[in-house]
């Protein structure tokens, strides 16, 4: 049985997938493909991704219809960046940057020359977090056209709702009061007791000493009697004696 291979696309000759987003992220194997990806296929509206280590390779984020790309997409095409460098080998962590096609240039400045594969960057480069050395595979599916249906929107950028995080926020903050509402009166009456138990400093408790011998001036008199009669009872003896 013949079967008909499937058509190759254009960008399979690159390293390539597609991000979390739903865009196309492609970089070269090798110098001559990182020349042919810039000239060649990066737009004006896509966006340029590289790492400052040798042998990185040159990525874009394909963006056809010219509006901001998520950050998380730009982070995926950092990572794959770094990983295509000599950071692999080397197990370092380090930051990836993007910056915008018209901002990537090969005219080099006088007296300098560019080799293949590089690339003159003007203006401020936009820099990522650092990326985890961490790359997998996945399997593609062609779906039939009755089941497109089921799986739009399934690589869409998801945005959080700031009125459902608001009604979030009061609802914890409700439960917390309830709590504290219904705490029953036992519970309180231990937590108390036991804050009176909690030690105390040393100075509180040298201060509480000094202040005792003043509360009990009985205490201090009948000490006094007794050295006195010891006294009078030893010179009585010393005076029998003579």
């Amino acid at each position: 049985r013949i079967q008909k291979a499937r058509k190759v696309h254009w960008f399979e000759k690159f390293y390539w997938f597609i991000s979390s987003e739903n865009y196309l992220v492609l970089g070269g194997r090798d110098q001559q493909q990182n020349e042919l990806v810039v000239k060649k296929y990066l737009n004006d509206t896509d966006i340029y991704v590289h790492a400052d280590l040798h042998g990185a390779t040159s990525v874009i984020v394909k963006n056809p219809t010219g509006g901001p790309i998520p950050p998380k997409t730009l982070n995926e095409a950092g990572i794959m960046a770094v990983c295509y460098s000599s950071a692999w080998e080397a197990k370092i962590v380090t930051s990836a940057w993007w910056v915008y096609a018209n901002q990537v240039s090969k005219t080099a400045p006088s007296g300098e020359y560019l080799t293949t594969g590089s690339f003159m960057i003007r203006g401020k480069k936009n820099f990522l977090p650092p990326c985890q050395l961490a790359l997998g595979f996945a399997i593609l599916f062609k779906l039939d056209e009755t089941s497109i249906s089921n799986h739009l929107n399934e690589r869409r950028v998801r945005e959080t709702d700031d009125d459902q995080l608001s009604m979030i926020s009061d609802g914890v903050s409700e439960v917390i009061v309830d709590d504290e509402e219904d705490i029953p009166e036992d519970l309180e009456e231990e937590e108390e007791e036991e804050d009176e138990r909690e030690p105390r400093p040393l100075e509180e408790e040298e201060e509480e000493e000094g202040e005792d011998e003043f509360e009990f001036p009985d205490t201090a008199i009948q000490i006094k009697m007794k050295e006195g009669i010891k006294f009078e009872f030893q010179r009585s003896i010393s005076a029998a004696s003579s």
